[in-house]
């Protein structure tokens, strides 16, 4: 999932900032998307300095782990199902 995003392929903020987007989209949330993308962008960055330029299947699964732990803390009343979806529907983008 996050395979292009982390080999650079795409960057950080674009995979970001469109996350954000259909997180607002998805949860008619209110507010500024740009808070929640900077969020996004730092939580990405966290995770990015942790694989030391490597990226194995292992460490793949521990990302979306990870990222799905943090999208639960955004929509914590959302259902399992509308989060599985976003992160389904995420990969294309990561």
């Amino acid at each position: 999932m996050f395979y292009s995003a982390f080999t650079g392929s795409t960057s950080l903020g674009s995979a970001a900032w469109s996350i954000a987007q259909m997180i607002y989209r998805e949860f008619n949330m209110v507010g500024d998307v740009t808070a929640l993308y900077i969020s996004i962008l730092n939580k990405f960055k966290q995770i990015s300095s942790t694989l030391n330029g490597d990226l194995s299947w292992n460490e793949l699964g521990l990302i979306i782990g990870d990222l799905s732990k943090f999208l639960i803390s955004i929509v914590p009343t959302a259902r399992i199902s509308d989060l599985v979806a976003l992160l389904w529907s995420s990969a294309s983008i990561l």
